[in-house]
């Protein structure tokens, strides 16, 4: 759909170990985390948003679907409870554990033609990371 379909390198993260810690990541493997420059691919398919995320360690696939809540492996083995929206070329997504042990996650997805910048925020941290279109 539009610029939204595309496969993108991570090229940047900013504050992205900061968020992870405080959302309960051991130190290291946030920083291990921090080091892998992921692969992600978009596509979208009506009221499917199909995000495929390889990062070397692990290869991840999650279907969101916008005006739904569904389940979505959101870090490592953590599974979360995630609503979507589309505006335009901006997708947003809201994740909750499913637990309640942690606070909610939005993301917010901006898409462009060059690439796409994930805007995560918590309660306590903001962090952005930055793609490339390849």
């Amino acid at each position: 759909m539009g610029v939204i379909d595309g496969t993108y390198q991570l090229v940047k993260n900013d504050k992205y170990v900061e968020l992870l810690t405080k959302q309960g990541v051991p130190e290291e493997q946030a920083k291990q985390a921090d080091s892998l420059k992921s692969t992600l691919r978009v596509k979208v398919d009506g009221k499917k948003i199909v995000l495929n995320i390889d990062d070397t360690v692990r290869k991840v696939e999650n279907v969101l679907v916008v005006g739904e809540t569904v389940e979505e492996k959101v870090f490592g083995d953590a599974v979360g409870l995630s609503t979507t929206t589309l505006e335009g070329n901006t997708v947003k997504v809201r994740s909750v554990d499913k637990e309640g042990k942690a606070t909610a996650i939005d993301r917010t997805y901006n898409f462009s033609e060059s690439g796409l910048e994930v805007v995560i925020e918590t309660k306590a941290q903001k962090c952005t990371r930055s793609y490339k279109r390849i």
